[in-house]
């Protein structure tokens, strides 16, 4: 359940460029406005320091979903 809300997560991450592209913004609102980051910076194409903040964020709640996802119990 952990790894399948990982790869979610990270699919959104891998497809910002292809949405923005599509003028879509598929982040979470509240990352985005968190660090400054307009739905403008993601149609602009360049990647601002906020952009990379949101990136970064969003992906290690990937990353944390991945890490409780692989707990083994013998």
């Amino acid at each position: 359940k952990q790894q399948g809300k990982a790869i979610g997560i990270a699919t959104q991450v891998r497809a910002v460029p292809f949405n923005a592209s599509q003028r879509r913004v598929l982040l979470p609102a509240t990352i985005t406005a968190g660090h400054k980051a307009s739905h403008q910076d993601f149609f602009n194409g360049t990647t601002t320091e906020a952009i990379r903040k949101v990136i970064y964020d969003v992906a290690s709640q990937a990353y944390v979903h991945l890490q409780h996802g692989t707990f083994v119990f013998f």
